[in-house]
C-alpha cells in the first residue's frame, strides 16, 4: 500500500485566484463552515476484503480517499440568515427559522391564505349536500351536521365552529393498461400488443365497483360549506 499526500495549498494556487468576491445581501453571511470557498474536505473510507496487512487487520475501513467537495452548509460560500433574529437558516430554505418573528410571519401567511379560501367558497344547503362533511378546527369527519351536534368532539368549541366543509370521495382505480404494462415488461416485445386491454378492463371494472364505497377516502375540498345551526342541538 502506497500513501501519497497532495501539498493542497500548492495545488490550490495553480488553479485558484487569490482573492474571492462575494457580494452578500443584507441577510447573508459568509458560510462559518468553509469560510465562503464553498468547498469542504471529503473522505470515501474504504477496506479491501481478505487484506491481510499486520497494521490494518481489525480494522473495518482503514484506508480513504480524500478530496474536494462541495460544502455541506451553503451554497457558493454564502449562508442565509433569518430577517428576524439573525441566526443561519438551514441550507436548502429561503427563511426558516424558530424565532417569534418567523413564526408570526407564518401564521399571518396561513391566515391570509385562509380568509382567501373563505372568501372564495360558497355556502350551500345541507340537504343538497351527498357526501361527508368535514370539520377543519376537529380534522374529523361526519356524515352530516347532526351527527356533529351530537358528538362530544365539539362541547368545548361552544359555537366558535361555524361550518362544516363539503368533501369528495376516492376511491380505488385500477387501470387495465398500466397492470398489463407492468406485467409484460419483461416479456417479449409483442406480449402486450397481443392482449385485450378492453377484456381486462371489463374485469377490472367490476372488480372495483364491488370495492368501491370500502375504500372511498374522502378530502375537503374547501369550495363548498355547509353552516351549522346550534338551534337545532
Amino acid at each position: 500500500m502506497k500513501k501519497v499526500e497532495i501539498n493542497l495549498q500548492k495545488e490550490l494556487e495553480k488553479i485558484l485566484p487569490q482573492v474571492l468576491k462575494k457580494d452578500l445581501q443584507y441577510n447573508e453571511i459568509i458560510c462559518t463552515t468553509c469560510n465562503g470557498l464553498g468547498l469542504t474536505t471529503h473522505s470515501n473510507i474504504y477496506g479491501i476484503q481478505g487484506d491481510r496487512d499486520p497494521e490494518v487487520i481489525g480494522k473495518s475501513f482503514p484506508y480513504g480517499h480524500q478530496s474536494l467537495g462541495f460544502c455541506p452548509d451553503c451554497f457558493n460560500g454564502v449562508q442565509r440568515t433569518c430577517v428576524y433574529c439573525g441566526k443561519v437558516v438551514q441550507k436548502g430554505y429561503i427563511n426558516k427559522c424558530d424565532c417569534d418573528g418567523y413564526k408570526k410571519e407564518e401564521d399571518d401567511k396561513r391566515i391570509v391564505k385562509w380568509n382567501e379560501t373563505l372568501s372564495n367558497a360558497k355556502e350551500v344547503n345541507e340537504k343538497d349536500v351527498d357526501t361527508m362533511l368535514y370539520c377543519e378546527e376537529l380534522g374529523k369527519f361526519y356524515a352530516n351536521v347532526d351527527e356533529f351536534l351530537e358528538s362530544e368532539d365539539n362541547w368545548m368549541y361552544d359555537d366558535d365552529i361555524t361550518r362544516l366543509w363539503v368533501a369528495y370521495a376516492i376511491s380505488l382505480d385500477i387501470d387495465a393498461s398500466n397492470v398489463l404494462e407492468n406485467a409484460t415488461q419483461d416479456l417479449h416485445e409483442d406480449c402486450y400488443d397481443n392482449l385485450n386491454i378492453g377484456e381486462l378492463q371489463s374485469l377490472l371494472d367490476v372488480y372495483v365497483k364491488k370495492y368501491k364505497s370500502s375504500t372511498a377516502t374522502y378530502y375537503p375540498d374547501y369550495k363548498e360549506y355547509v353552516v351549522i345551526d346550534y338551534n337545532n342541538k
